[in-house]
């Protein structure tokens, strides 16, 4: 409702009290499609959408009956920790702006800790690091493209609950699904959703001065032109794959798989265009490109890990990753490095050994040294 947006992005604190504001007023509203649809209002939602299917709780009409309470539950959670949150930031906000300051080759490795830690405790199976690295590689492919990363986490945890749903719909009533007024209701919103974000990007984007509004406004074009022949080469495959199934089991590749086809066509279009018009421009792509291979380097280094603990184990493999990376990128002392391995080892130790006891993976040398 501001008359005067020329001073939003360039300082003025209402450009960062609105959004904020939003952004923390919105997880109510995202958890109520989540809970009662188990349709993920947001990609937050989505990976909290997966942790319910992995505790065995169905998002939908049970949530809101004989789950009532998981419900409410999770409601008088969020109430209270905004409350808290707002207490706790009034009192300590010029404390806690300091962790801004923190060196981020001081906190990488302690994140990388948890984050290995985090997929390896999903089964315990050295296969969750390959997925978790593979993945990692292809989200930075993404970014560096210009591809959203939501998207992919919203498909891979609503696939299956979607096809479900379809194959409910049409045993229950045929085509006749989609003419039943709550279908149409929800299809005007998505349609009416997906224009108006489209004619605010293209509004965005006639706008010189306005800012970035999404990845792909500095996403490199060539790339992102390789991502898309690469997605429609594996679209046109599955299409191709699914027209000699049976028409219940082709009904969802199909259905889905023809619409994404298309868009992916018109997206090579738009991206052959794009790439045509920076062909002028290589200097800024050779920028984009020592990112991109500082962070192919460190997945390197996630590699060595997990050939690290096929070898020795992961008490060995996650401390020395934490010791070598303080001392190879963040350039520290050794007695340093040694105290936050050290550090590591402990809360591997007190955590995930003791607290809750979790099967590491059984090293190779330990075995052979001591059979």
């Amino acid at each position: 409702s501001a008359k005067d947006k020329s001073q939003f992005g360039k300082g003025d604190v209402r450009g960062v009290i609105a959004p904020e504001a939003a952004n923390n007023s919105v997880k109510g509203g995202d958890l109520v499609p989540t809970f009662a649809f188990g349709i993920p209002g947001s990609a937050p939602m989505a990976i909290l959408l997966g942790a319910f299917l992995v505790q065995g709780l169905t998002p939908g009409p049970e949530m809101l009956s004989t789950k009532l309470h998981i419900t409410f539950s999770m409601m008088w959670a969020l109430i209270f920790a905004n409350i808290i949150a707002a207490l706790l930031l009034m009192a300590w906000a010029n404390q806690l702006q300091r962790i801004i300051f923190i060196p981020p080759h001081l906190v990488l490795p302690g994140i990388t800790f948890f984050v290995l830690i985090g997929a390896w405790t999903t089964s315990s199976d050295i296969g969750d690091w390959i997925t978790l690295i593979v993945f990692g590689i292809v989200g930075v492919i993404m970014k560096t493209g210009g591809w959203p990363r939501a998207p992919l986490v919203l498909g891979l945890i609503l696939g299956r609950i979607m096809e479900s749903a379809l194959h409910l719909s049409m045993s229950a009533y045929g085509l006749e699904f989609l003419l039943r007024p709550i279908v149409l209701f929800i299809t005007a919103v998505i349609v009416l959703s997906l224009v108006m974000a489209v004619r605010s990007q293209m509004v965005a984007k006639g706008n010189g001065d306005t800012p970035q509004v999404s990845d792909a406004d500095a996403g490199d074009a060539r790339l992102s032109l390789g991502l898309s022949l690469a997605l429609c080469v594996l679209l046109g495959a599955a299409v191709v794959t699914a027209l000699d199934w049976p028409m219940k089991v082709k009904l969802f590749p199909l259905a889905f798989g023809v619409p994404a086809l298309a868009l992916c066509a018109w997206a090579v279009v738009q991206d052959a265009v794009s790439v045509r018009s920076a062909a002028a421009a290589p200097a800024r792509a050779m920028a984009d490109g020592g990112e991109l291979r500082r962070t192919i380097y460190f997945f390197g280094w996630l590699i060595g890990v997990v050939v690290l603990t096929v070898l020795v184990g992961q008490h060995v493999a996650l401390p020395l990753f934490m010791f070598l990376y303080l001392l190879v990128w963040g350039k520290y002392s050794w007695p340093l490095a040694i105290c936050y391995a050290a550090c590591g080892l402990a809360v591997q130790v007190m955590l995930f050994d003791w607290m809750s006891p979790t099967n590491w993976y059984p090293a190779l040398l330990p075995r052979l040294l001591w059979p």
